[in-house]
């Protein structure tokens, strides 16, 4: 399991989207644990967070991962200054 975790967790740095049996696996660590017992226990604490993003939050986002992909969005395109009078 722990390497099942290490992925995952490497996953949503990487914001590589999870599988219906990722976010199952997530989830069944995270409420499963001894700590937290159980979804209700746990949001509780937390509220109704979507179990990916408070991950997200507790491991990061690769910027350099990001800021590659966001110039991979832009490369080769044309961007326009517009100004905005105040």
């Amino acid at each position: 399991m722990r390497t099942k975790t290490t992925l995952l967790s490497r996953a949503l740095k990487r914001n590589v989207p999870l599988t219906y049996s990722d976010v199952t696996a997530l989830e069944k660590m995270v409420y499963g644990s001894e700590i937290i017992e159980s979804r209700e226990q746990f949001q509780q604490v937390y509220g109704a967070v979507n179990i990916k993003s408070f991950i997200r939050t507790l491991v990061g986002l690769d910027l350099l991962l990001q800021n590659k992909h966001l110039i991979s969005i832009y490369k080769n395109k044309t961007l326009t200054l517009i100004k905005y009078a105040l």
